[in-house]
């Protein structure tokens, strides 16, 4: 299991920036919104 956990975290990583890239491109209102609240939360803390 530790030999695959190098390809699970990259296959994890590029599952996200694509789920990214289809949010983008079907609605990039949401996808702003997104990108707002998580950057709005980090300068509040």
């Amino acid at each position: 299991m530790l030999k695959a956990a190098p390809w699970l975290v990259a296959l994890v990583a590029a599952a996200g920036v694509g789920y990214a890239q289809y949010v983008k491109r079907r609605d990039p209102v949401r996808h702003q919104l997104l990108g707002r609240t998580v950057l709005e939360e980090t300068k509040e803390r």
